[in-house]
């Protein structure tokens, strides 16, 4: 940018008040924004390099149910309560949240739940752990669920 040598001041472009070398400035915001995506790229490369998969990030695991017609008020504030005795009982499980969906857009899953694990090694273990296959098996008849599991990267 040139500078008034009276003053020191930079020159605009009076009609449109921008500096008279935007052009470069627009360059440099350019050359700055490809630098972010190629930061992002590389947080996509670490998700896939394995890191992810070895249980390095959290792992949330997303659940909602549609209730069968068979199903009872009292199998539901039991299923509840069971999914939420899991905190303390499985390793590496941090969070369990359950309720009722209060979305509109809900397509019929009237129960949500949200867990969070330290990992997917984690999930993997509690998916197998006796506790989570003694609540299969009786609340999985009287359901049909939808889940949603994913590594946090943030």
């Amino acid at each position: 940018m040139r500078t008034d040598n009276r003053r020191g001041t930079a020159r605009y472009d009076c009609a449109r008040r921008i500096p008279m070398t935007a052009g470069r400035v627009h360059v440099s915001f350019l050359w700055i924004f490809l630098g972010v995506l190629t930061v992002d790229f590389g947080v996509e490369g670490r998700y896939w390099s394995g890191k992810a998969s070895s249980g390095g990030w959290m792992y949330i695991h997303i659940f909602g149910f549609r209730w069968k017609p068979e199903a009872t008020e009292k199998q539901k504030t039991q299923a509840a309560a069971d999914i939420l005795a899991f905190k303390g009982k499985i390793a590496g499980l941090m969070d369990v949240h359950v309720g009722p969906n209060q979305s509109s857009h809900g397509q019929g899953y009237s129960f949500v739940g949200l867990m969070r694990f330290k990992g997917k090694a984690a999930f993997e273990d509690y998916v197998k752990s006796p506790p989570h296959q003694a609540l299969l098996k009786w609340l999985k008849p009287l359901i049909d669920p939808v889940e949603l599991d994913f590594l946090a990267l943030d």
